[in-house]
C-alpha cells in the first residue's frame, strides 16, 4: 500500500481528482452526417486511495468516478443503457486514458495529454450494432 499511496501523490495522478467539463467532437463515423456532431457533459473523478480493484483490469484504476454526457446526440452508445455511467482512469508515461463505461460491451476510450490544466486528445469506440466513431475531446476543470 505504501507504493500505491506514493503513486497517488504523483502530480500526474493527483491532478485527476475533481469535477471536469468535457467536450467531445465527432471526427468520423460510419453513416454519420457531415455536419459537426458534439456533446458537452461532466466527468467527476476521485483518486483510488484504497486501491479498489476489479477482475476486469490487471491493475486497479488510479481514479474512478462517473459521467453525464449526452452521447446519444452524437449517435454513440456504450452499449450499457441501464448501467451506472462509470469512468476509470489510468496514467501512462506521457498520457492519460479515461474509459467510459469500462464494463460495457462497447466502452469509450479517451486518450490525451495535459495542456496546462486541461486534458486534450482523441476518443474512440467500436460499436457492435452501430457505427464506429472517433473524434477529439477536451477536459477542463470546473
Amino acid at each position: 500500500m505504501a507504493a500505491w499511496r506514493q503513486r497517488m501523490a504523483d502530480p500526474a495522478v493527483s491532478r485527476l481528482a475533481g469535477t471536469w467539463t468535457v467536450e467531445l467532437r465527432v471526427v468520423s463515423g460510419v453513416g454519420l452526417t457531415t455536419h459537426a456532431l458534439r456533446a458537452v457533459g461532466t466527468v467527476a473523478l476521485v483518486l483510488n486511495q484504497e486501491r479498489v480493484t476489479t477482475a476486469l483490469l490487471g491493475q486497479p484504476p488510479l481514479a474512478f468516478g462517473t459521467y453525464d454526457i449526452p452521447l446519444d446526440s452524437m449517435g454513440v452508445s456504450s452499449g450499457d443503457p441501464l448501467g451506472t455511467p462509470d469512468v476509470w482512469a489510468r496514467v501512462g508515461a506521457d498520457s492519460v486514458t479515461l474509459i467510459l463505461s469500462p464494463k460495457a460491451k462497447s466502452p469509450i476510450s479517451l486518450v490525451g495529454t495535459w495542456q496546462g490544466d486541461s486534458l486534450m486528445g482523441h476518443w474512440s469506440t467500436e460499436q457492435r450494432a452501430g457505427p464506429n466513431a472517433f473524434g477529439d475531446f477536451i477536459l477542463r476543470r470546473r
